[in-house]
């Protein structure tokens, strides 16, 4: 049973950027839909294809859209992960989930100079088993093959990947509330006009 969904926009707020997520606790499971259409071009296929093909693809962003959470979402992401998440489970730097097609990455980045800390979410190939199966879904990535849903996949949250995302989120939290204390400008104190 389908027990809410929410949609998430990408920090840019480009329209192909979003996230929908679906809460489903029959299953344990939240199931995210996410756009992995071809906007990179051809060369730049070329490229994540050989990258693919060599197994060092998880480098220089994703094959298709990365996109950046925005922090004012955080506390919904959060919301819908604890009604999954597992209390046994631990945290680690990166949350992996894959589907038949593809993988999504949710990374956390620390401040760095005049940029907030963020978490953004890339989407990769998955790995096959065999290099020349690695070589034909290169090939079928270079020329525009889609996932079973078309432009879009659909990945599963289990309860230990929610745990692991509940970790980033936390850690995400606490380095924007540190980066905001650092970062806002004094305010000019009032005298008193006499």
């Amino acid at each position: 049973m389908i027990d809410g969904t929410e949609y998430f926009d990408c920090d840019c707020e480009a329209v192909e950027h979003a996230l929908r997520l679906t809460l489903d606790l029959d299953e344990q499971v939240i199931y995210v839909d996410a756009s992995c259409c071809h906007v990179r071009s051809f060369r730049e296929r070329i490229a994540h294809a050989w990258r693919h093909i060599k197994g060092s693809d998880n480098h220089d962003g994703g094959a298709f859209h990365d996109r950046i959470l925005k922090y004012s979402d955080r506390q919904r992401l959060a919301d819908m992960l604890v009604q999954i998440v597992d209390i046994n489970g631990f945290g680690q730097e990166e949350c992996k989930i894959a589907s038949d097609d593809n993988r999504l990455h949710f990374v956390f980045d620390s401040a760095d100079d005049d940029l907030p800390p963020m978490l953004r979410i890339e989407t990769y190939l998955s790995r096959r088993s065999s290099w020349l199966s690695c070589v034909w879904y290169a090939l079928r990535y270079v020329f525009g093959r889609c996932s079973k849903y078309g432009t879009w996949d659909c990945f599963e949250i289990d309860s230990e990947a929610a745990a692991t995302l509940m970790y980033q989120l936390n850690i995400w939290h606490v380095e924007y509330e540190k980066f905001e204390k650092v970062t806002k400008l004094p305010t000019p104190s009032k005298t008193a006009a006499g």
